[in-house]
């Protein structure tokens, strides 16, 4: 799991989170509004960087999830 963080930080086209970001995110969530308000399934309100890694943090500790849907199963 280690190795993997360590890999994607170090990718060329990893993209930081933050506040420069608002318009990507905002873009991102009318996008699936959108694709819910055409096809009527819930599923396509889930936002597309959900349960990107098998590993997460949770409560400041990593994790590794039985469930593909661990983040939307938080929510």
């Amino acid at each position: 799991m280690l190795l993997e963080i360590l890999k994607y930080l170090f990718l060329e086209d990893v993209v930081l989170a933050g506040s420069h970001r608002k318009m990507q995110w905002e873009d991102g969530l009318a996008d699936n509004l959108n694709e819910y308000l055409k096809s009527g399934d819930l599923e396509s309100i889930v936002p597309k960087y959900f349960d990107k890694h098998s590993f997460q943090r949770l409560n400041g500790e990593f994790i590794i999830s039985k469930s593909d849907k661990l983040e939307i199963g938080l929510v």
